[in-house]
């Protein structure tokens, strides 16, 4: 079985059917199908409820906290989507990873979900083509 770690971009489309790139992340996800096969982890759930309450991304959808965590809680409804600690491996795997990451740069939630991943042996389900900066990592972008 395939499994995949959700980035914080691809919740946001499946979540806000305006988002741009919602009708490829619904087409992913039909094809996706498998029990627990897209991993949510903490960051990325933080992400989502941030991006989903902030007015100057969502605009007039923009949502309440309470809202977020709605939309986020039916999610998990859905038995493809799992939500999961982080994996053995992964301090040594986000250590190494940040160790690498040139000065000023703000990386830390891509580096965060990278060592994930790869700690994880999971690919990454993402729209950011800035995911590719990491070695090692599975990258899988909805078509």
């Amino acid at each position: 079985m395939n499994r995949f770690l959700a980035d914080v971009n691809f919740l946001i489309s499946i979540l806000d059917i305006k988002h741009e790139h919602s009708v490829r992340a619904a087409s992913w996800l039909k094809k996706a199908g498998e029990r627990h096969s897209i991993v949510i982890c903490r960051v990325a759930h933080i992400g989502a409820v941030r991006l989903l309450t902030k007015q100057s991304i969502m605009h007039a959808s923009v949502l309440t906290g309470a809202e977020a965590w709605g939309y986020l809680t039916k999610l998990f409804e859905d038995d493809r989507f799992v939500f999961a600690n982080e994996p053995a491996g992964f301090e040594s795997a986000w250590r190494t990873i940040c160790e690498w990451t040139p000065k000023g740069s703000s990386a830390e939630t891509d580096s965060y979900l990278a060592a994930f991943a790869i700690a994880g042996s999971l690919a990454v389900v993402t729209f950011d083509g800035g995911m590719s900066q990491f070695p090692g990592l599975k990258i899988e972008t909805p078509r």
